[in-house]
């Protein structure tokens, strides 16, 4: 069973020119989520984007609303976003009342007033009025806490009790063993249990380069269509990109293989270790030092032979 409408429907766009003063706008449980907000038209832009929203909410659409700080809640709250059949459609932290103005301004809303349930965890408007062709409606629910099995779009909650089906326990089973063979496959790969081929065969199995991310050496990610390999530990930056940091990634089936071109690293963390293999000046060769700035054919390094 599937937590958001399936309907095709066209995402709101939301940013008028002017963002009206809001205050004492509250949840649930007495939490006030916002005591006064004045925007300038500057700050409104930044806030708020894309004009002309339709007239009506699409269940579960994902659009840009605002900072995570307007719909901040006590840390320990939890919310529960059911629909009306008493399915969980999500489980969140951040969540709001919104309604749309005639003027299509988007704006914080009372729970009476509201046309939609606004998550900032996931981006997500949720309408609190019967809408689509499954004809769901959302209500926002605050609980102490929630049990570590429940799953959104597989659980149901009513009457302060979590409880599932037959249908959906077998359909989160079924979900949780892909995901843990999923995982699986990326640690055996990681570990050296597949050839590149095998690897390459299954390259969405492996998450996005992205940056700010302790990565292992031998750790395996995607970036710009391509599978790349960590040769050493290190912690991601901006600019440290696979592409632009061969010292400390090796693409999966270049036809390079265990000898990349060796390039001039730009600081300590992209240096090379010992024992690393690189081409240089149409010859192969392997440091003889760690953080190996030099070029092959000036020091710390020997040639293969």
């Amino acid at each position: 069973m599937r937590a958001r409408s399936t309907a095709t429907l066209q995402p709101p766009r939301i940013g008028p020119k002017d963002l009206p003063t809001v205050q004492g706008l509250a949840i649930p449980g007495g939490r006030v989520l916002l005591t006064c907000i004045t925007e300038t038209v500057s700050a409104m832009r930044t806030a708020m984007v894309a004009p002309h929203p339709p007239t009506r909410w699409s269940s579960g659409t994902r659009v840009a609303f605002a900072s995570a700080s307007a719909f901040k809640t006590e840390e320990c709250a939890m919310y529960l976003i059911i629909n009306s059949n008493n399915l969980i459609a999500e489980i969140c932290k951040h969540p709001s009342y919104v309604r749309q103005q005639d003027n299509g301004v988007v704006i914080l809303s009372d729970e009476k007033d509201a046309d939609a349930i606004y998550s900032n965890d996931s981006d997500t408007f949720w309408p609190t009025a019967p809408f689509g062709y499954a004809n769901e409606s959302h209500t926002l629910v605050e609980v102490d806490a929630v049990p570590p099995e429940v799953k959104a779009g597989y659980y149901f909650y009513h009457a302060g009790e979590f409880y599932t089906t037959e249908q959906n326990r077998a359909a989160l089973a079924r979900a949780k063993a892909s995901e843990v063979a999923s995982l699986m496959f990326v640690r055996m790969a990681e570990n050296g249990a597949f050839d590149d081929t095998t690897i390459a065969e299954h390259a969405e199995q492996f998450s996005m380069w992205a940056c700010s991310i302790a990565y292992a050496e031998g750790a395996i990610c995607q970036y710009n269509g391509r599978l790349y390999r960590c040769l050493q530990a290190h912690t991601s930056q901006e600019t440290w990109t696979p592409e632009a940091a061969p010292s400390q990634w090796k693409e999966i089936g270049d036809p390079t293989g265990e000898w990349p071109e060796w390039s001039q690293p730009v600081g300590a963390i992209d240096t090379y270790p010992l024992g690393a293999k690189v081409s240089y000046n149409g010859k192969h060769w392997v440091s003889t030092a760690g953080n190996n700035v030099w070029e092959p054919n000036v020091y710390g390094w020997e040639e293969a032979v």
